[in-house]
C-alpha cells in the first residue's frame, strides 16, 4: 500500500505494480500473479470512485447552467 501512494507512473504503470511483482515473486507466487493482483486492485479502485466522479460532473454542470442564467430544472 505504501508503494501505491507514490505519485509516479509511466503509462499507468507505477511503483504499486513493481512492488507487487517483487513481493509475489519473493513469496514464490510469481511476478505475473503480483502484477495481475495489482492491476485488478487499480481497476477496482477506479470503479469505486466512478460514482463520486459522476456526482462532481453533475454538480459542475448544474453550476454552469446557473452561471449562464438558466433556470434549474424542477
Amino acid at each position: 500500500m505504501l508503494a501505491g501512494s507514490i505519485p509516479l507512473n509511466i503509462g499507468g504503470w507505477g511503483p504499486r505494480e513493481g512492488v507487487a511483482a517483487w513481493a509475489f515473486a519473493a513469496a514464490g507466487l510469481g511476478a505475473t500473479a503480483g502484477i495481475a493482483a495489482s492491476t485488478a486492485f487499480g481497476v477496482l479502485a477506479l470503479i469505486a470512485v466512478a460514482p463520486g466522479a459522476a456526482v462532481v460532473a453533475a454538480s459542475a454542470l448544474h453550476r454552469r447552467r446557473l452561471a449562464l442564467g438558466e433556470e434549474a430544472p424542477a
